[in-house]
């Protein structure tokens, strides 16, 4: 099975998510929750093997989904086949434990959309480059007015990239507001 995130944090505006992940040019979209909710709908997949969550961190959260885990396979889904229903569990443990992190990163207050995929099920996979590796991922269609707002990390030129990303909204339509950090990316 292959698991894919895409990960969001419950703060806008965090010094160690603009250090982490922004640099010197990071934007932070704010999403309706309702629209995350309607992305992971759209996810062509099992219903128990794609689901938005809020992120557990540590040893803990773990041991507490396994065990979670091994209680539901004892339960009845109504598949009808003791095979169907293990592999229907095994994609539902595959999603939770996606939701699993280090508790040094619980500030984030992280929620991820987690689908889990069978190798079969990868047709429409896709790859990018990173500063570590490529990387596979899938698509994941958002309804047209998800985005809330914009927020233009700290760093040099926040209004002319500010203004950017207003032109950037208004030419696609888009009605969300651009905000700056009010972070320092330094002292």
């Amino acid at each position: 099975m292959s698991v894919f995130a895409t990960c969001f944090c419950e703060f806008g505006d965090l010094l160690s998510q603009w250090r982490g992940y922004g640099t010197d040019h990071g934007y932070a979209i704010e999403f309706r929750t309702d629209a995350l909710e309607s992305a992971v709908d759209g996810i062509a997949n099992y219903p128990p093997s794609r689901m938005l969550m809020p992120v557990r961190y540590g040893i803990d959260a773990a041991n507490q989904i396994v065990s979670t885990a091994l209680h539901d396979v004892s339960q009845d889904t109504n598949l009808g086949h003791y095979g169907v229903h293990a592999h229907y569990m095994a994609l539902r443990l595959s999603t939770l434990l996606g939701a699993i992190k280090h508790p040094g990163f619980s500030e984030e207050r992280e929620w991820r959309v987690i689908a889990a995929f069978e190798r079969h099920q990868l047709e429409g996979i896709q790859f990018r480059s990173s500063s570590m590796a490529i990387v596979p991922y899938i698509e994941i269609a958002f309804p047209y007015d998800s985005i809330v707002s914009v927020r233009v990390g700290p760093g040099r030129h926040v209004e002319v990239r500010q203004q950017g990303v207003q032109r950037l909204l208004r030419s696609l339509g888009y009605d969300a507001e651009v905000l700056c950090s009010d972070v320092p990316l330094r002292t």
